[in-house]
């Protein structure tokens, strides 16, 4: 007589707070080797709270108001930060109204590929860089 074992899946009787905890002592590619058992384990491991803390881990600047899923921040911060080390960019030259000013604030928008730079002299000026036109011109004192 053959003795039929009860499979129980463990990730889905823990609370989730905990199964995030686990998941978040994971590299990675482990978490993401998880997350194809099965249906249940890839919600899990693909919640936002996992990532974000693998973020943390990782020291990824996070914006507030994002809508990107954390998991995509996090293939982005590893993605910069690898072609930074590399030496992996391209240098994009606008013409400068603010040519003898002190660049303050830089700001870049990957979905829009705008640019928007603050000057000591009170410009912000937004640009774009697939074709260095200027979008708006503001100036605050």
């Amino acid at each position: 007589i053959l003795m039929v074992r009860r499979y129980r899946d463990f990730v889905t009787q823990l609370e989730a707070d905990l199964s995030v905890k686990i998941l978040t002592c994971l590299s990675p590619a482990q978490i993401l080797a998880c997350s194809q058992v099965n249906k249940a384990w890839y919600e899990v491991c693909h919640r936002d709270d996992v990532w974000k803390i693998k973020c943390h881990q990782r020291n990824a600047k996070l914006y507030p108001r994002t809508e990107i899923p954390m998991l995509e921040v996090y293939k982005r911060s590893v993605f910069l930060r690898k072609n930074w080390a590399e030496c992996k960019c391209a240098v994009y030259t606008v013409h400068d109204t603010a040519a003898n000013y002190k660049v303050l604030s830089i700001a870049y928008d990957d979905a829009t590929g705008k640019i928007a730079t603050g000057y000591s002299n009170g410009e912000i000026l937004i640009w774009s860089i697939i074709n260095n036109n200027i979008f708006f011109i503001s100036s605050y004192q």
